[in-house]
């Protein structure tokens, strides 16, 4: 015998010796057996003589382990579960979009089994004969989602806005700024961490990144995906004026001009990377979009997750390191003696950012260390022409001929014109 679990479209199979199921054949053949057997001679001709009073039916019956049919069910149980669906919010083009949540189910298992044992035994007593296959309709609780469309209703309010400028001039970094902004747009539920690098990856010029300047080493490089920092540095300044905890951060190795000192934040690949979480109660939202020359971050929440104080910043330079001596560099593509600037010189710089918290009345009630930033100094690179130059050849001398008055006037002229030329 087997017996099937089923709901809707899903089953699960059980066979028969799996819950320990056995017939009592033992028991019906000592019945049989007595039957013809009991009594003295006299009784047992009586029984042969009158044959009808000895009409005995006798049934195989099966027995079964009410423990095992559970374990089996348990087992099967995987196959009966449908996680539930949340329910989400995103924002596009500038409006809210949400998706509707779904019911899951799990397998009743103590409910299951039972059922199992009733129809086992309602199987035997409506037939003489039980059939090899037995169906159990399986007994499911509905699973509800953790977010549902509700949950959002109160998370639309901006909670903080942060934008920086750049120059349209870079075609290949303006195209990774777009795309790196509308990458970071994202829902962020309670206990959720953000990455940068999950939001940003792959940099392949499939996604839409091209080539732009990097800071690799204190240099200006070309890269795929160059100027996405200026998205980062914009998301942490957005971050910056939340609650939100921010858990990883890096400055760059040089400052940057889109934002002061201390509040930028950088990105390197498999290196370096950019995460905050989502420690509140309730979700947050970040969009980020290009236009008109700045990248836009925003974060929605609910009203709840908006700071309790006005918050500003203040970036104090804790010590100054100034630029190495001047690097030169022999240029054999200049002329000798021509000198030009590769790279400029900076001063390092050790600064100290403070968050100012700051009541209804304006008056400061806390001044928090927020973080400590390094920007390594750079020495001034200049290349130095080697080329050596011949020296033009001089021109001969052209000398005017006093008489060339007397001469016809068109060669006179004509003789005329190279002293005008070398003059």
């Amino acid at each position: 015998m087997k017996i099937i679990i089923k709901k809707d479209a899903i089953s699960a199979e059980i066979s028969g010796e799996k819950i320990g199921m056995q017939s009592d054949i033992d028991q019906v053949l000592k019945v049989a057996f007595e039957a013809g057997h009991k009594g003295n001679l006299l009784e047992k001709f009586s029984r042969l003589k009158h044959q009808t009073n000895m009409d005995l039916n006798l049934s195989l019956r099966e027995t079964y382990d009410a423990d095992l049919i559970k374990a089996q069910v348990e087992a099967v149980k995987d196959k009966f579960y449908i996680a539930p669906i949340n329910a989400t919010i995103s924002r596009k083009n500038g409006s809210f979009v949400t998706t509707e949540e779904a019911n899951g189910q799990k397998l009743n298992v103590e409910a299951t089994a039972n059922e199992i044992t009733k129809v086992l035994g309602e199987e035997h007593t409506a037939n003489e004969e039980h059939n090899d296959t037995v169906e159990v309709e399986a007994t499911v609780e509905s699973i509800a989602p953790k977010y549902t469309t509700s949950s959002f209703d109160n998370i639309k309010q901006v909670i903080s806005s942060y934008s920086t400028t750049y120059n349209n001039a870079d075609l290949g970094r303006n195209a990774n700024l777009s795309v790196a902004a509308s990458k970071i747009s994202r829902t962020l539920m309670p206990g959720e961490t953000f990455s940068l690098a999950e939001q940003l990856e792959p940099f392949t010029y499939e996604v839409g990144y091209r080539d732009a300047n990097v800071i690799v080493n204190g240099k200006i490089e070309k890269g795929i995906g160059g100027g996405i920092c200026q998205v980062a540095s914009t998301l942490y300044n957005a971050v910056l004026l939340t609650n939100l905890d921010v858990t990883m951060r890096q400055n760059h190795s040089l400052s940057v001009s889109y934002v002061p000192l201390g509040r930028d934040a950088t990105y390197a690949t498999d290196s370096i990377d950019f995460q905050f979480q989502n420690n509140l109660d309730t979700a947050v939202i970040i969009e980020g979009f290009c236009a008109d020359n700045h990248v836009y971050v925003n974060i929605y929440g609910a009203d709840s997750a908006k700071p309790k104080y006005d918050i500003k910043f203040e970036s104090e330079i804790t010590e100054e390191i100034p630029a190495p001596e001047t690097k030169y560099v022999d240029d054999p593509t200049l002329t000798a003696g021509v000198e030009e600037i590769e790279t400029s010189a900076l001063d390092g710089k050790r600064v100290r950012l403070y968050k100012l918290l700051y009541d209804q009345n304006g008056q400061l009630v806390d001044k928090v260390v927020e973080n400590n930033s390094y920007y390594k100094p750079r020495a001034a690179v200049i290349k130095r022409g080697t080329k050596v130059v011949a020296p033009t050849p001089a021109q001969p001398k052209v000398e005017v001929n006093n008489t060339a008055s007397t001469q016809d006037p068109v060669a006179a002229q004509e003789t005329q014109q190279p002293v005008q030329a070398n003059n």
